[in-house]
C-alpha cells in the first residue's frame, strides 16, 4: 500500500521540504499559482499577474534539483512541470 504525505513547501521552507522529499519513494510537484518571475530574470509586474509565492518556488526548485541529482522518480503537474 501507498502512503501519501503532503508537504506545503512554502510554509515549511526548503530544508524541511528537502527532508520530507528524501524520505519519499516518488515525488509529485503540484500545480498552483504563477512561478515567481524574478527567479527566471523577468519582472513580477506584468498584465494579469497572479499571486507569486517565492518561498514555495525556492523550496520546490531545491526539491526538484535534489530529486534529479538522486535520480528519484519525479512528476511535475502544470506549475510543477514549469518549475
Amino acid at each position: 500500500g501507498w502512503s501519501v504525505h503532503f508537504t506545503a513547501s512554502g510554509e515549511v521552507g526548503a530544508d524541511a521540504a528537502l527532508a520530507a522529499a528524501r524520505n519519499a519513494d516518488l515525488l509529485i510537484v503540484m500545480g498552483g499559482e504563477d512561478v515567481t518571475p524574478t527567479l527566471y530574470g523577468a519582472t513580477a509586474d506584468y498584465e494579469d499577474a497572479g499571486l507569486h509565492r517565492p518561498a514555495a518556488d525556492i523550496a520546490e526548485i531545491a526539491v526538484i534539483r535534489d530529486a534529479v541529482a538522486r535520480r528519484a522518480p519525479l512528476l511535475g503537474i502544470c506549475r510543477g512541470l514549469q518549475l
